[in-house]
């Protein structure tokens, strides 16, 4: 839904058409964006109750998730059934783009080798929250939709116990009994998880048989939406004491200033300056490794 907002969808009729959900599903869905402050409901039409419904500020900045999302799909789901993609063009520059995490203080690419987290002065507060809302959640379906937007890996992150575990591998931890206490879960739901992202091929079992669990290539290339997403939630949820975590590189331990660039240019990317187009995949062609 926040895709095809960012996309320009407005009306009711524009998301069923954009999202393909149920219309029960989809008015559920608006209606929680509207209450957590990310869309903006306004009638359109003196004559009857019609609505549009607009992106806050908060919803804005959901863009560069969106952005990210994108870029991994591109890399790591080419082989998959989709019948469509997005394409992103950086108008700036007119070439088609993948987008690129940098830290803009050393103009570098950022990635899970590259940067470091540690706890931040807000560590407490999210410790708390986080086991207070403990619960079982639903399975994760992984199922590709017709629509053009990146349903696998938003399937993934959008279910707080696989990126709670994505989370926790990212921490260096690959051992059952590290995940199940790191992430305070039942064993049923870490087992379930566990068996995702492994079919998902985002994590795998260790070559050396000792029943650790480490990163496959894509799963580590997950880590820049992490980060994307760890932003946005400094800026719109962090406690008042600051950020939960903190993320920086090298000796100097200096911070991160995340920034979203062109793949061809170089040049930032932002809403104002990048199109989307809808482009058929042809599966007969061969996919580079």
């Amino acid at each position: 839904v926040l895709g095809a907002a960012l996309m320009g969808s407005r009306r009711f009729d524009d998301f069923v058409r954009t999202t393909l959900l149920q219309k029960t599903t989809l008015s559920d869905r608006l209606q929680r964006l509207v209450e957590d402050g990310c869309l903006r409901k306004t009638a359109y039409s003196s004559h009857a109750s019609r609505f549009e419904y607009r992106l806050t500020r908060k919803g804005v900045e959901l863009y560069d998730i969106a952005l990210m999302t994108l870029a991994w799909e591109k890399r790591w789901d080419a082989r998959s059934a989709a019948r469509y993609r997005v394409a992103l063009t950086h108008v700036d520059c007119g070439h088609e783009t993948v987008p690129v995490l940098i830290d803009a203080a050393t103009d570098t690419e950022v990635s899970i080798d590259t940067v470091r987290r540690e706890p931040g002065p807000g560590e407490g507060f999210v410790l708390a929250r986080h086991r207070r809302r403990r619960r079982q959640a639903e399975g994760v379906t992984l199922r590709q939709s017709e629509t053009v937007f990146p349903s696998r890996i938003n399937g993934i992150i959008g279910d707080r116990w696989s990126a709670l575990l994505l989370r926790s591998m990212f921490d260096g931890l690959s051992r059952y009994d590290e995940l199940l206490r790191d992430m305070a879960v039942a064993t049923n739901i870490l087992t379930d998880r566990l068996k995702t992202l492994t079919e998902a091929g985002l994590i795998e079992r260790s070559a050396d048989g000792d029943g650790e669990y480490v990163l496959t290539a894509p799963g580590r290339d997950t880590y820049p939406i992490f980060l994307i997403i760890m932003r946005w939630g400094d800026r719109w949820c962090a406690a008042p004491e600051g950020p939960p975590v903190v993320v920086h590189q090298g000796a100097a331990r200096q911070p991160v200033e995340l920034a979203i660039v062109c793949s061809h240019c170089h040049g930032p990317l932002n809403v104002a300056n990048v199109s989307f187009g809808v482009v058929e995949i042809d599966h007969r062609a061969p996919v580079s490794a």
